[in-house]
């Protein structure tokens, strides 16, 4: 569970221990300071929640920070189930945006981050369907294990187990934080975990009470404390610095402005002793339970007392000395994190500079990456760096810097024999992956640099990321992680195909080399279709003879007979050097924002031919008006629609008189601020015979009566989560569901995540409610699909979750659609 291990030996007086070891970011004076107190507060806090962003940054700011607490946040999933406001990547690939949020956001407020293997399935009305799709044994292991390997003396969770919380998500992470309270004391509940880390008991558990908006569950009698400190060492107040950390979620929107003064923040009493003022009364620091503690803890005081902000190297020597108790002081799991953070201090003190560069942002399986190694120390001018060996008996590589001297080094080393890939990611059918693997935020560095740093008769072990570094002529100098590739790539010109008709297509796959020795390959198809395919493919032979080269070849796909069934073409290769080894083909996606790492993975490869029995219709020019991104539009251009993608800028201009249909993308009204403007134009082109689709928005800073529609509705927080949800067509006979296709209860068959979200509301008498759905338990509501005739023309807003199920290929959905557009 750690990120670093200890190796200690006893050589020529030398000590050595292996710390990793944060490059290429400089460390002030002040953060510094504040770390080394940091290390005489022995308190761990766990903080426990269902989703990114469901953290209270400013409690995690005020623990870490200014208690000196280590601060621990377990989010229960990855938030892949959520929207996306800037992109329009959803499921995995969201979950990938939303982990890197989440850890940006604790290199900001100085808490640290693990998950478990719950999937965000998407939004939940009660914690029992929640328990029941999540894989409850797997995430209680999980979180159990988190509690006994961090060892927390308090445990607080965000929400209660109850309707309060919100919705299931939120209350079954209560529900379970309680029993793992209880479980993580009992060494025969998951007995791996507690063989591994030994059984703990925190010492109570309390629920952080809030007030969102009317939901107010904050009482005057309940334990406080004042969050909202300042410290004028660093020039911020933690309610700054939590929304800066609360802002990393840009993903979800939650962008907020920085917070100044007194803030309180509440706790309810859960389980376990709460008979304390605060839940952080009475914990008596642990150096007194050590033989050497006390004196361990002087020297941390004496090192806080005589710390210079204006040349911290003069701390060195008394953390050396510190170390040294360190090494030879009682093996306790919570002396671990303490090692790794001073030897940071130490390398931070003497400005310790050290990077591994890569000539390439990407290397091959098995191949050699020729790296640089960078490094300068300008604070302590004695220290020596040594590079160390790959393989036994390879000579150590040392290099000798100065003040002010930057010494480069170019070395090679082998890529690990597995692709770059998030564990939880490599079967998306099965397990989100092990227990260790899935706990941790992100998989380790692809390759790692080992170098000792020699000071004062002390070595300590770093273990430098190899990354790849370039410069933009805007953005300047940028460093991105070195990612570990196939061999080979593919990539299909589409992933979904819908035939609406038997017919033959035609299909390009881009086979991409990251080799450098020159290769064949042999490219198979992984499967064949039933009778009602055909493809037409021959084991294709492929000469590589440079790096980075990219081969195209087609292959076709034909329906011979309509019916409703879904073809996948998957692809084996095998290298000419190694014909009876079989490799599937992967893809490569690439996700890149400014506000995190640039993120690589490698899903399989892979075209979905689906026969859906439909027709299109004559209305086939579409205007697509771009929202916070999503997959409908490619999906109907692919089927045989005309589309035009644009936003309110260009809006202006273009002569609307060229299309049938205007779509709007999924918050199309919320994320284009010019959008409203074009109010009166968009109401001319219905009035004038078109037809507008205006997909969900939310209710934030809105008011959708005046903006995007001819008359008044509301939009609501109104949802049905269930994909399953009963539906009932209230009028079959309305043309929505009978031109050009014929729409029944069947075509809302086998929905994925949901089935409608942010429905309408307060409808003015021009609309017709047209469906109706409800959730277990509840009574069926409209508002996911409402309709009214405008002049010569229609206008639809549909909270129907159209992003989810199209790019999905589901064929109901895809007909539904069709009609929206019109006959």
């Amino acid at each position: 569970m750690s990120n670093f291990h200890t190796l200690t030996f006893l050589c020529l007086l030398f000590f050595l221990h292996i710390a990793n070891l944060t490059t290429g970011k400089a460390q002030s004076a002040d953060d510094i300071y504040r770390r080394l107190k940091k290390l005489e507060v022995t308190t761990t806090v766990l903080y426990v929640a269902a989703h990114p962003d469901d953290e209270n940054t400013r409690l995690i700011t005020w623990m870490s920070r200014e208690a000196g607490f280590r601060t621990v946040y377990v989010s229960l999933t990855r938030g892949e189930g959520g929207q996306n406001l800037i992109g329009s990547e959803l499921g995995p690939e969201l979950g990938l945006i939303r982990t890197r949020e989440l850890m940006a956001a604790r290199q900001i407020d100085g808490g640290e981050q693990y998950f478990t293997r719950a999937p965000d399935f998407g939004y939940s009305k009660t914690s029992e369907e929640t328990l029941k799709k999540w894989n409850k044994d797997e995430v209680m292991d999980d979180l159990v294990s988190v509690i006994r390997s961090t060892r927390p003396d308090v445990i607080i969770c965000r929400f209660p187990p109850d309707s309060r919380a919100g919705h299931g998500h939120h209350a079954a992470s209560a529900i379970l934080a309680k029993e793992a309270f209880e479980c993580a004391a009992d060494s025969t509940c998951f007995s791996a975990s507690a063989s591994e880390f030994g059984a703990w008991k925190a010492r109570s558990l309390y629920w952080n009470t809030y007030r969102f908006g009317s939901n107010n569950t904050i009482q005057d009698n309940q334990p406080k404390v004042d969050a909202g400190g300042y410290d004028p060492i660093a020039g911020f107040s933690n309610g700054e610095i939590a929304a800066k950390s609360r802002s990393q979620h840009k993903s979800q929107g939650f962008g907020v402005a920085l917070q100044r003064g007194n803030w309180s923040e509440y706790f309810s009493p859960v389980a376990g002793d709460t008979s304390m003022s605060t839940p952080f009364d009475k914990l008596q620091p642990k150096w007194n339970e050590l033989k050497e503690g006390k004196k361990i803890l002087s020297t941390i005081q004496a090192c806080i007392n005589r710390f210079d902000f204006r040349n911290p190297s003069l701390s060195i020597p008394q953390l050396l000395e510190l170390r040294h108790q360190f090494l030879h002081v009682e093996k306790e799991p919570w002396i671990s994190p303490k090692m790794a953070e001073l030897e940071r201090l130490i390398a931070d003190c003497a400005g310790l500079w050290v990077s591994a560069y890569s000539y390439s942002d990407r290397v091959a399986i098995n191949d050699t990456a020729h790296i640089q190694v960078q490094a300068i120390v300008r604070n302590f001018p004695t220290a020596v760096l040594d590079i160390q060996p790959e393989k036994p008996g390879e000579p150590v590589q040392s290099l000798e810097l100065n003040r002010q001297v930057m010494v480069s080094k170019a070395i090679i080393r082998t890529a690990p024999g597995a692709m770059t890939q998030p564990v939880w990611l490599e079967n998306l059918s099965n397990s989100r992956g092990s227990e260790e693997t899935s706990i941790a935020p992100w998989p380790n560095p692809a390759m790692e640099i080992p170098v000792v740093l020699k000071m004062n008769n002390h070595q300590i072990l770093y273990r430098i990321p190899v990354e790849h570094k370039s410069t933009d002529p805007v953005k300047g100098e940028l460093i991105s992680p070195l990612i570990v590739t196939p061999r080979v790539t593919g990539q299909l010109s589409e992933n979904l195909s819908v035939f609406p008709s038997p017919e033959e297509r035609t299909f390009k796959l881009r086979l991409k080399y990251y080799g450098h020795a020159k290769s064949s390959i042999i490219v198979k198809l992984a499967a064949f279709p039933d009778s009602l395919w055909k493809v037409t493919i021959k084991d294709t032979t492929i000469d590589f003879t440079e790096h980075d080269q990219e081969v195209d070849f087609f292959f076709r796909s034909e329906l011979l007979k309509q019916g409703g069934h879904v073809f996948e073409c998957r692809f084996m290769y095998s290298l000419s050097d190694q014909p009876n080894i079989q490799y599937e083909l992967h893809t490569i996606r690439e996700i890149t924002y400014d506000h995190i790492p640039k993120i690589t993975w490698f899903p399989k490869a892979t075209l979905q031919c689906r026969a859906v029995r439909m027709d299109i219709g004559r209305r086939k020019s579409i205007l697509y008006i771009k929202g916070a991104g999503d997959g409908v539009a490619s999906t109907l251009r692919q089927i045989g629609y005309s589309i035009t993608e644009t936003s309110s800028i260009e809006l202006d201009t273009l002569n609307m008189s060229r299309f049938d249909v205007v779509v709007t993308g999924i918050r199309a009204f919320n994320t284009d601020k010019g959008l409203s403007s074009m109010h009166n134009k968009l109401m001319s082109f219905v009035q004038d015979g078109g037809r507008m689709v205006v997909q969900y928005n939310t209710n934030s800073n809105l008011h959708p009566g005046k903006v995007m529609a001819p008359f008044p509705f509301s939009i609501t927080r109104n949802r049905t989560t269930e994909e399953d949800a009963p539906v009932q067509i209230v009028d079959d006979l309305h043309s929505l569901f009978t031109q050009p296709n014929k729409i029944t209860l069947d075509d809302f068959k086998g929905w994925i995540q949901e089935r409608s979200l942010y429905q309408a509301g307060n409808l003015d008498p021009a609309y017709k409610d047209l469906v109706m759905m409800h959730d277990q338990g509840e009574e069926p509501t409209g508002g996911s699909l409402i309709q009214c005739d405008y002049g010569k023309g229609s206008f639809i807003y549909t909270g129907l979750s159209f992003f989810r199920q199209l790019p999905a290929g589901h064929p109901g959905s895809i007909r539904l659609f069709a009609n929206l557009l019109g006959d």
